[in-house]
């Protein structure tokens, strides 16, 4: 405890300056605010509190009486706050001086609501409020029941209460820790100490008696010998943690310092009875909060600013407790939630990876069902694709199967039909011939008669040369007779004997004699090639040449007239350039055309040659 003397001479230090201060108010600014107050429609609330400003508990009824006026909706409220500490100082001079003080601060201000905050401050507020706030409504926040009494008999205060529930408090220990025997109850000697655990007592001696449970007051230690004491604490007891206001050396600490202290290393599970001591290292409790009874009291104050009377606002906030834990001290002590109190809140839970990136997560998965399912109508696209493009590759094979048994069937028929033409009709056609013949050498009259068989017969000669022609022209059976190179030559001749037109043939040392499919796609190019040159390139030269080596058979058509757009005519789909190109594919053959107008063209078929071939 703090002697006599030294409280005294900390009075009169506060003493003078509270005149000090008292007297520069009211020579200064008391008129000034007279006037200014009075046309400030700014509402204005004054807020009392019991402890030191310095106090965990004063933060939490602060954030809680703001957060209740601005839910209001009320813009611009004035809030002052005093600190008033009567624990600490409670001297009656002290007291008197504060409140001259306090009268010449607030003197003809308009102060709409004041709000005194817990035991203290209430009953300051109360007894002096006649002279400090006269006419003035009061919101008290966190009365207890004694005082709550007090409060309705005042007809323009009203506010919230309070009660503490130890045996709730002590049930969930119990809960938790079956094999409790002892409870320690953990306090300071200061009044406020004091009368917490004489409210402790009275809820918890008989019901822990009745269970075996026996009580150990724990009282007005400093945190290092309570540290000790509590390390020898037998491991089936519980700690209660009250209020450390004062301890016996007139230290006045924190109770959440005195918390996160013994908690550190405690051998036993501690609990408390509010909840701003929840993640100071008790595990839990059945506990008011203090920030929601700010809050409560803030929400009545508005209602009071708003225009509502006083008088007709009851007090609210008696029941305002729930079973709080922190996860870490459950984790420490191997506490299964599942264990827990129904309606538990817990505090400090680490967050899962759900938790923590839940809106993530979810976009992500959407992005990638997303790109699944794009993938996968991709990939169905893709087979159709592919098996479209194998059926139209199916399709052209079958069309140039197709192609290549119509030309071997045409000329399967030019064959029959020459054999048809050679064979028969040609040998008809000249036994006619030498019949008129026989006819012309007898005795038919006069010259007339004999100058018209002439004639018919020359025109019997010149039929069947055509037909021979033709014949040879449908199937060139001089391939079969006379060779490759002779068949070309040969139909060169006839070309430069026809047209007038000089063809150079030029031929190399062949191999092997070619098989029938080649020999015949070779003169079938040279022959559709010379046609083409002698009816539309009015050229006057046409080079013809053959060559092979061991692996291909090259032939070469090149003339000199006045050449054409080989790529339009090939999409103007002409059938002479196609069926060129068509008989190269069938044996494997490559055909390339290279025409310029005006600067002929030349036709180059190169066939590989296989062992088949020869």
């Amino acid at each position: 405890m703090k002697t006599r003397n030294s409280t005294g001479s900390v009075f009169r230090c506060i003493r003078w300056a509270t005149l000090v201060a008292a007297g520069f108010i009211s020579i200064v600014g008391t008129s000034n605010a007279a006037g200014d107050t009075q046309s400030d429609a700014t509402p204005s609330v004054v807020v009392f509190y019991s402890f030191r400003h310095v106090m965990p508990v004063n933060v939490d009824w602060d954030r809680g009486i703001r957060n209740g006026l601005a839910s209001a909706g009320l813009e611009n409220i004035r809030i002052e706050v005093e600190y008033l500490d009567l624990d600490r100082y409670s001297d009656d001079d002290f007291r008197d001086q504060l409140v001259d003080l306090l009268e010449h601060k607030y003197a003809n201000r308009r102060i709409d609501v004041v709000i005194p905050v817990y035991t203290q401050a209430i009953d300051f507020v109360l007894a002096q409020r006649t002279r400090l706030f006269p006419n003035v409504p009061l919101v008290c926040c966190t009365a207890k029941a004694e005082l709550a009494a007090r409060i309705r008999k005042v007809a323009e205060a009203t506010g919230t209460e309070f009660e503490i529930d130890y045996w709730r408090t002590v049930q969930d220990a119990k809960r938790l820790f079956p094999r409790m025997r002892k409870l320690y109850l953990i306090g300071g000697v200061g009044e406020t100490d004091r009368h917490y655990r004489r409210m402790a007592h009275r809820a918890l001696d008989d019901r822990l008696a009745s269970r075996g449970i026996e009580i150990i007051d724990v009282e007005g230690l400093p945190i290092v010998e309570m540290k000790q004491f509590m390390a020898q604490a037998d491991r089936d007891g519980v700690a209660l943690l009250l209020t450390c206001d004062e301890d016996r050396d007139g230290n006045h600490p924190f109770t959440v310092d005195v918390s996160k202290q013994l908690c550190a290393d405690c051998p036993v599970p501690v609990f408390g009875t509010y909840d701003t001591l929840i993640g100071t290292g008790v595990v839990g409790g059945h506990v008011w909060s203090i920030e929601r009874h700010g809050e409560l009291a803030g929400q009545l104050a508005s209602r009071i600013i708003a225009g509502e009377d006083v008088a007709e606002i009851p007090l609210i906030g008696l029941h305002e407790t729930q079973s709080v834990f922190d996860a870490r001290q459950l984790n420490r002590w191997k506490i299964d939630t599942d264990a827990l109190p129904t309606g538990s809140k817990i505090r400090f839970a680490e967050a899962s990876i759900w938790d923590l990136y839940r809106s993530q997560i979810v976009l992500g998965i959407g992005l990638l069902s997303l790109q699944t399912l794009i993938i996968a109508g991709l990939i169905v696209n893709r087979s159709r694709r592919i098996k479209a493009e194998r059926s139209l590759f199916a399709s052209r094979g079958e069309a140039r199967n197709l192609a290549g048994r119509l030309l071997s069937a045409q000329e399967d028929e030019r064959r029959r039909l020459a054999r048809e033409l050679h064979d028969d009709l040609s040998q008809r056609l000249a036994a006619s011939a030498i019949g008129i013949g026989q006819l012309e050498l007898g005795d038919l009259g006069n010259a007339d008669s004999r100058a018209r068989l002439k004639q018919m017969k020359e025109d019997l000669i010149g039929l069947s040369d055509d037909v021979h022609q033709m014949s040879y022209q449908i199937h060139p059976s001089i391939l079969e007779d006379l060779g490759l190179e002779d068949a070309i030559r040969s139909a060169c001749d006839r070309l430069a004997r026809r047209d007038k037109i000089d063809v150079e043939f030029r031929c190399g040392m062949l191999p092997d004699p070619f098989s029938d499919a080649i020999n015949l796609c070779l003169y079938r190019v040279a022959q559709e090639s010379l046609w083409n040159a002698a009816r539309h390139a009015e050229t006057q030269r046409i080079d013809v040449v053959l060559t092979a080596d061991p692996e291909t058979v090259n032939l070469e058509i090149r003339d000199f007239g006045v050449g054409f757009d080989s790529d339009a005519a090939l999409k103007n789909g002409g059938l002479g350039l196609a069926s060129l190109h068509e008989r190269a594919r069938i044996v494997g053959g490559d055909l390339s055309i290279a025409a310029r107008r005006g600067s002929g063209t030349t036709i180059t078929l190169s066939i590989p040659l296989l062992d088949d071939d020869r």
